[in-house]
Order: C-alpha cells, then sequence, then structure tokens
C-alpha cells in the first residue's frame, strides 16, 4: 500500500489488481463533480455499513444495512471540522451509522442515479444518539480524479 500525504481528511483510494465483476449487489457508484450535491435535502440519502447494529454488540453484521438519511444544515452540525465534512443523521428515531461502519458511502439519489455524497468518518457513541460525520467527496474530487487516472 502506498500512502500518500495526508489531505486532512479520512479519505482513500483503493486500487484493485484486476477490475471488479459487477453483479446486482456490486455496482459502480457515481462521483459529483461540483457541490451542487452538497445542498441535496430534497433528495433520497442513504447511510450504508456493515458495522455494529448496536451500541454494545461484539461483531460487525454480515449484512449491508442501510438507513433513510437526512443532511444537516452547516449550522447545526456541531464539529469544529472545516467545509470537507458534513453532518447526517437517520431520518428515523435511533438510526444511524455505529462501530464498523466507517468507510460506508453517505448516497443521494438524484433521477434514480446514486452518487457518493461522503465516507463516513466518525459516528456517535452510543451509536445513532448524534449526526454522523462524512468526508465530502466534493472536496476530494481533485484527489480521487488524480489517483484514478494515475493508473
Amino acid at each position: 500500500m502506498e500512502l500518500k500525504p495526508s489531505l486532512g481528511h479520512d479519505i482513500a483510494v483503493i486500487k484493485l489488481a484486476s477490475p471488479l465483476q459487477f453483479t446486482p449487489s456490486i455496482q459502480p457508484i457515481c462521483i459529483p463533480r461540483s457541490d451542487s450535491l452538497n445542498d441535496a435535502r430534497a433528495c433520497t440519502i442513504k447511510m450504508f455499513g456493515w458495522g455494529a447494529i448496536t451500541t454494545d454488540a461484539k461483531t460487525s453484521t454480515d449484512v449491508l444495512q442501510k438507513v433513510t438519511a437526512t443532511v444537516l444544515p452547516k449550522d447545526n452540525c456541531t464539529t469544529e471540522y472545516e467545509r470537507g465534512i458534513i453532518c447526517a443523521i437517520g431520518v428515523t428515531k435511533g438510526t444511524g451509522t455505529c462501530k464498523g461502519d466507517s468507510g460506508g458511502p453517505l448516497v443521494v439519489y438524484v433521477n434514480g442515479i446514486a452518487y457518493a455524497m461522503g465516507v463516513d468518518s466518525t459516528g456517535a457513541d452510543p451509536c445513532s444518539s448524534a449526526p454522523s460525520h462524512y468526508t465530502r467527496i466534493t472536496s476530494n474530487v481533485d484527489f480521487i480524479s488524480s489517483e484514478i487516472t494515475s493508473g
């Protein structure tokens, strides 16, 4: 694994030795090119993860979990992080991310097309008790693009 200097965000690009074989459960996702999706509160937003289902769980789940989420306005995001962070929380009380969900996507659906809006960086303890913090994809598009095109 080749580590690049820190960008100050919790994000990585993994290069695979061989191409993925797409199946109904393995699909590509679009990367947004602008901040237009960052104010996507009117769209369907989902959190995904393989983490624990409850705070006291000792192991992660074998089944991919997803919950409908809402992105919080910047003023409601209690974080000292810069603009590279998105705060989101499950729409249904008591739902959200938990231990082991880090690296999972925050996905926004626009006209049926899935876009990676963020990457789970930190969650609440106990699970789902407060917003989760996601690394904003659009703040890292240049890094992602350079890694993808560098082969």
